[in-house]
């Protein structure tokens, strides 16, 4: 569960710099339905006698691209979906604390010329990644392409988003001994694809 949680939270962060942003003027707004960001999240049994890893996601994104470049993507926390109502519900309460921290923020500059030329372009997209009121800065190789109507931006690999940098270390550590584990990584790996419209 850790690790899901530090999953969600790299991946939250990852693929909110890529894509989008909440400004005045936006040019793009975040497709939903079309947009991804996954984490991947594993656990060790007791003893070491095996571990598991599992593809997570969170099912509520907004975001928006301006015509400038100026990118804002927020994730609902509490919209994290691990595939078990148990673990669900102790990420939102143990690890992101949704009752105090409800979303994870990300902004970002794109290049311009990415945004306003048709074509497939790639990047090292730096970005901002807020959580639990922590901020770090993060970079991932990226790719934009761009339609003229469209932009699609998405992770080339996984983004690494470590739990500590955003004081989620403590809940993963509770979530270990809840769940009955010997361990949960506290690094996780995020890649996202992110679709904006006009």
């Amino acid at each position: 569960m850790r690790h899901e949680l530090r999953r969600i939270t790299a991946g939250a962060a990852a693929f909110t710099l890529l894509a989008a942003a909440s400004v005045a003027g936006a040019a793009w707004s975040l497709v939903p339905g079309q947009s991804h960001v996954t984490y991947t999240s594993t656990k060790v049994l007791p003893n070491l006698a095996a571990s598991k890893a599992e593809n997570n996601h969170f099912k509520t994104l907004s975001g928006s691209v301006s015509d400038t470049g100026d990118a804002a993507v927020h994730i609902d926390l509490g919209s994290v979906a691990t595939n078990v109502d148990i673990r669900d519900e102790r990420m939102r309460n143990m690890v992101f604390e949704t009752g105090t921290f409800p979303d994870a923020a990300i902004t970002a500059q794109v290049p311009v010329d990415m945004i306003a030329v048709a074509g497939i372009h790639q990047i090292d997209l730096s970005f901002n990644l807020s959580i639990k009121g922590m901020s770090k800065t993060l970079s991932v190789p990226a790719m934009v392409v761009s339609t003229g109507d469209n932009l699609v931006v998405s992770s080339l690999q996984p983004v690494l988003v470590s739990a500590a940098d955003f004081g989620l270390d403590g809940g993963i550590t509770e979530l270990t001994k809840v769940a009955g584990l010997m361990y949960i990584p506290a690094t996780v790996p995020v890649t996202f694809n992110l679709v904006f419209q006009k």
